[in-house]
């Protein structure tokens, strides 16, 4: 659990922010990780994950740009890391929540093929 508080907006005071993070899969010192956020704050994950010095991979504003580029050279990924699977909203004056799955994007499973392909390679 991160329980960090961060700012609602840009120059604005800090606000509680907690997000829960799993590791799914490591790839050499990159890992798939699932996020489950408890409060909704702007760019809460990717703060989040740069406040444990674990940043998103495409990620121009809080990544890193050296692991960025080995991203885009080595795996074909040129987009932002993120990607949501399931999101479940309780519309006002409703009982139940109205929940979503998506899969994950087309660019973003073979990142993660090439990541298996490359670092178990380099493991054994």
């Amino acid at each position: 659990m991160i329980d960090q508080p961060i700012p609602r907006a840009p120059g604005e005071d800090r606000v509680a922010a907690r997000t829960e993070v799993w590791r799914r899969e490591m790839f050499g010192r990159y890992a798939l990780v699932e996020a489950r956020l408890h409060t909704g704050r702007l760019h809460q994950i990717r703060r989040h994950l740069k406040h444990i010095s674990c940043p998103l991979i495409g990620d121009v504003r809080y990544g890193k740009g050296e692991h960025n580029r080995i991203f885009r050279t080595e795996h074909g990924l040129f987009r932002l890391a993120l990607h949501c699977t399931r999101i479940a909203v309780r519309p006002p004056r409703r009982r139940r929540a109205r929940r979503q799955l998506g899969a994950a994007r087309r660019t973003s499973r073979r990142a993660i093929a090439s990541c298996r392909r490359r670092y178990a390679a380099s493991a054994g």
